[in-house]
């Protein structure tokens, strides 16, 4: 999406969450109902995950559930939300770095976190995209089409201060490392020997290696010795 452009029209590009109805005492928020209901959508599949499983898990009635989430997919369009949103995020400081490959690294690193931190939502996104209303299924995809271009503007503002390779196009430098980091989820484990940091810090030499003019600037971001965040 380019600097300035009218994001109104798309619900992934809007700022705040959906106004909900009053609440009962004790009914969980909707970022709590629509985490349960990822995490049972990447477990069990959409199609095999009922309102009424969700509305169990979480305690509740299932009538109580639906006065704040009118059907099964509109908590699918939440998690393409919340992770979208949150995407935009990270481009948006990716953009503002003065240095293109600081940029490059600080895009990869805030979307292996962003990964890690949502698993079972990229496990969704991944798995379930087909399941999208017609509706939302378009604004993903015009919200993909401008992620993709943002990166590939942050990948030619390199090209033009000499800082990447020319001979590598930027939609292919975008889209392999929007696939590289969407993917961690699906690999990146507690317990497997790698922390986030250091997970983080191999991908995004691996990435500046392979972009980069200057085989010295493969890491731009991190310093040794510092602080190993878990994975877990």
């Amino acid at each position: 999406m380019a600097v300035g452009e009218d994001r109104s029209a798309n619900p992934f590009d809007m700022d705040e969450a959906p106004t909900m109805t009053a609440r009962r005492a004790k009914t969980p928020d909707l970022e709590t109902i629509v985490s349960v209901a990822a995490n049972l959508f990447h477990v069990h599949g959409y199609q095999n995950t009922t309102m009424q499983l969700i509305a169990t898990e979480l305690g509740i009635a299932k009538p109580t559930l639906y006065a704040h989430a009118q059907s099964k997919g509109f908590l699918l369009g939440q998690v393409f939300q919340l992770v979208l949103r949150r995407a935009n995020i990270v481009v948006t400081e990716a953009l503002s770095k003065v240095d293109p490959l600081e940029g490059i690294a600080c895009l990869i690193d805030g979307q292996i976190r962003l990964s890690m931190t949502y698993r079972d939502y990229y496990g969704v996104i991944y798995g379930d995209q087909r399941e999208l209303p017609a509706d939302l299924d378009d604004a993903y995809q015009a919200w993909m089409k401008r992620f993709v271009a943002n990166v590939s503007g942050l990948i030619e503002r390199g090209q033009r201060t000499g800082a990447v390779r020319e001979d590598i196009a930027p939609v292919v430098a975008a889209q392999a490392i929007i696939g590289i980091t969407g993917w961690s989820a699906r690999w990146l484990r507690p317990h497997s020997g790698l922390t986030l940091d250091s997970a983080s810090r191999q991908i995004t030499a691996l990435v500046l290696g392979g972009l980069s003019t200057d085989s010295s600037a493969t890491d731009p971001v991190w310093t040794e010795g510092g602080s190993e965040a878990s994975l877990g």
